[in-house]
């Protein structure tokens, strides 16, 4: 059993292995821009959006436009790691397709395993990296809200401080 599972990661089951290990760097990296943005911008309601170097507040201010970098960074790179954990099935069904295709005798039996380990492998990853998407997606949720409460806030400040100016 484990000789058919882990027979043929040189052949198509290495490609989904890499973008496995791939997809967990960038799952790793979407997680921290969304824990960045949380630490940023803080959790307490006040907006108070400052710079911190080593976990220490700068003293300086984020302006707006940091913010959104911010945002769109994490943002960007959540997509990225659920596009890919899409492609998972689709790789494993494509791998043992092909393995069927180059299947020139249909009573060999390892044959036939070896082409559903690729099913397995998209399977083993599409179902790990769904799991892991809800802890990703909650922090992401987490900065995104609190970014867009904190510019709506700043809108909401520079539409009352023009108003002030023409009165």
């Amino acid at each position: 059993m484990l000789k058919a599972v882990f027979g043929n990661l040189i052949g198509f089951d290495g490609i989904i292995m890499l973008l496995g290990i791939f997809n967990f760097w960038v799952m790793y990296k979407a997680y921290n821009a969304a824990r960045e943005l949380v630490a940023v911008l803080g959790t307490d309601g006040l907006c108070q959006a400052d710079m911190r170097k080593n976990g220490k507040k700068s003293g300086k201010r984020l302006k707006d436009k940091d913010i959104i970098a911010l945002r769109n960074k994490a943002e960007g790179l959540y997509t990225w790691y659920v596009n890919i954990s899409a492609v998972f099935p689709l790789l494993g069904i494509l791998g043992t397709v092909i393995a069927l295709i180059g299947m020139k005798d249909m009573g060999n039996d390892s044959s036939f395993l070896l082409a559903l380990t690729s099913t397995f492998w998209g399977l083993v990853f599409s179902i790990i990296f769904k799991s892991l998407q809800t802890i990703v997606e909650a922090k992401l949720d987490e900065g995104v809200n609190e970014a867009e409460r904190c510019l709506g806030i700043a809108a909401d400040r520079e539409t009352e401080a023009g108003k002030n100016e023409k009165a």
